[in-house]
């Protein structure tokens, strides 16, 4: 799958989720998909920082067309998300056992590594329901004991440890990944019921084997992705700019452009907004895709060695991403400008290209099981419901009610909620309206738990925070006085903007009505913190760091998946607001608003 890298000068390193600056401002008509048409307000950030407003728009999103994108459009633009909708009804439950689903049982996984580096945590991440890329909800984390080899056990190589995990399973598949101290080893694997999987991880060479009686489907796995990374980086890297825009404008760029051209390396394809680009991206959702019909060679070359389960699963698998990848790139970044740059006979050949390439899924191909266990096909059905409640001026919850039953039907609603919320307007009534639709569990469990993460009033979670000169406070330490606490990690530039043009301004406008503002650090390198202070932060504020085991609740807990993050706490440390940014477009008004939305904490 291609990325495709809308850069912003400041904010490559960053997740989404501001609502100042990397705002969305070109949002279609509509903004609520509980009862309105329409698309919601979403809004972009840094998954970790704040994008400038004036030239260039920061998101990661992916195409299948070429290699990384960068977009000069000249405007700010909008950060939305993966969404999706089907032509199947998933009536049945697979909890009730009545789809021949795998036997219920654990899968164990044994692993040999080599790390040169050191024996960091080894860390194995289980994930039986996938939702969203970033929730940790119902995620499981096994830290296995890595062991030295014994003469008689064959692990004779001194540098080599061994390991040993089993992940507990019901009936259905799941995902797992390996993680390194915090580097993803393998990331998102797909798991059966009762397999037993051999896994040397030899990071000296940089080499990873697989083995066991069910070796196949995971060398499958990864080389099916392996070919995804090798069609991404062969083919061409995209600019979407017009002629006189800044970066093809600057003296020496095309002259640098016409030179590489002839040089042996990566190559640049240059292509005009509206119609040409495109309609390059729309080509990604032809049968006859390069990228597409690549991966599907490579599962063709394990067909003889996989069951229909495993083969069923990898095959959903490969032709949701690839149209995924392209139908989200569609919505982000081509739907806000539709209006303006098609007429509407143009319009409306684009979205019947799109509405018929739904027709061209494999639906009949796939089971019950399978839509449910995959997360790509979760993220291809979520983006088609989108796109379709744009198109039809309808609402998410009609959209999928009126393509799915059962549970798929209560899987999107929830996977809308988890990865869009944060974004999405009047929280509280959309939760409740959601939990109406929504009954059976997992799912009830996860909208709950956005629940505890949206609404405010509760008290902060227990917290170990430490300070500059080493001391540590706890949740009781943020009692006392009004608390802004702002989360950032210091290589954020989005971060430090915010702070500056945004934070401090409102800290120093309330200082004098009691409020405090502590900048919580969540870099895991004391050190790294430690030297940046003076940029993503300040030095006459309580600087603290929030790291290990207390981080990970929080970001839990909080659903912190991006930065900067600014919640706003009572004197008795209750939350009265889990993130200030949505307060304001612009400095004046986020002071204004805060001033008035929190009047009686500042008397």
């Amino acid at each position: 799958m291609k990325k495709i890298l809308f850069t912003c000068f400041l904010a490559l390193l960053c997740l989404f989720g501001s609502s100042i600056k990397a705002q969305v401002a070109c949002s279609p008509p509509g903004v609520d998909l509980v009862d309105c048409p329409g698309l919601p307000a979403l809004t972009g950030s840094h998954r970790g920082g704040d994008a400038r407003s004036d030239t260039f728009y920061s998101v990661t999103a992916q195409d299948i067309n070429g290699g990384p994108f960068t977009v000069d459009c000249g405007l700010k633009t909008v950060d939305y998300n993966k969404m999706g909708f089907s032509f199947v009804d998933d009536s049945i439950s697979l909890r009730q056992g009545s789809l021949g689903s795998p036997a219920t049982g654990e899968a164990m996984i044994y692993g040999e590594i080599i790390n040169p580096d050191s024996l960091s945590p080894l860390l194995i991440e289980f994930r039986p329901y996938y939702l969203d890329g970033e929730s940790s909800f119902m995620v499981e984390r096994l830290e296995p004991v890595l062991l030295a080899g014994e003469t008689f056990d064959g692990v004779m190589n001194p540098l080599v440890r061994k390991f040993t995990s089993g992940l507990e399973m019901e009936d259905r598949p799941g995902y797992f990944s390996i993680l390194l101290g915090g580097r993803t080893i393998l990331s998102d694997f797909l798991v059966l019921p009762g397999d037993r999987l051999k896994v040397e991880l030899d990071l000296r060479e940089l080499d990873v084997l697989f083995g066991g009686e069910n070796a196949a489907f995971y060398e499958a796995q990864y080389a099916i992705a392996r070919e995804g990374k090798r069609l991404a980086f062969d083919g061409p890297r995209q600019l979407v700019a017009k002629a006189d825009s800044r970066i093809l404008s600057t003296p020496g760029n095309l002259e640098k452009w016409e030179h590489f051209k002839g040089e042996f390396g990566s190559k640049l394809l240059v292509m005009s907004p509206g119609k040409e680009s495109l309609d390059y991206l729309l080509l990604g959702l032809k049968p006859d895709n390069p990228h597409l019909l690549g991966m599907l060679d490579v599962l063709e070359n394990y067909r003889s060695k996989l069951d229909e389960m495993e083969y069923e699963l990898l095959k959903a698998e490969i032709h949701a991403s690839v149209r995924f990848s392209v139908l989200t790139t569609f919505r982000k970044f081509h739907y806000p400008e539709f209006d303006r740059r098609f007429s509407e006979s143009e319009r409306a050949s684009y979205r019947d290209f799109i509405l018929d390439s739904f027709l061209d899924f494999p639906e009949a191909e796939i089971g019950e099981l399978t839509r449910l266990v995959s997360k790509e096909y979760l993220n291809y059905a979520l983006e088609k419901c989108m796109l379709m409640a744009l198109f039809e001026g309808k609402s998410l919850l009609q959209v999928v009610d009126a393509l799915y039953s059962g549970e798929m039907a209560e899987k999107l609603k929830t996977a809308y909620l988890s990865n869009y919320l944060s974004q999405l307007p009047n929280q509280p009534y959309v939760l409740e309206k959601y939990l109406a639709e929504v009954s059976s569990s997992p799912y009830r469990e996860r909208i709950e738990s956005l629940k505890r993460s949206h609404v405010p009033g509760g008290r902060v979670e227990p917290v170990n925070l430490v300070t500059l000169s080493g001391k540590e406070l706890t949740e009781m330490d943020l009692q006392g006085k009004p608390t802004l606490l702002y989360f950032y990690f210091s290589s954020c530039p989005h971060s430090a903007s915010y702070f500056k043009e945004y934070l401090f301004p409102l800290y120093q406008e309330v200082k004098d009505k009691g409020v405090r503002l502590i900048a919580v650090s969540v870099d895991e390198d004391p050190e790294l913190w430690k030297s940046r202070i003076d940029t993503y932060s300040d030095s006459s504020l309580l600087n603290v760091n929030l790291r290990g085991e207390s981080k990970r609740r929080w970001k839990e807990v909080y659903e912190i998946h991006g930065y900067p993050k600014v919640m706003f706490l009572d004197r008795d440390a209750r939350i009265l607001s889990f993130d200030i940014r949505t307060l304001g477009e612009d400095q004046e008004s986020l002071i204004q608003e805060f001033k008035k939305r929190f009047q009686s904490e500042l008397d």
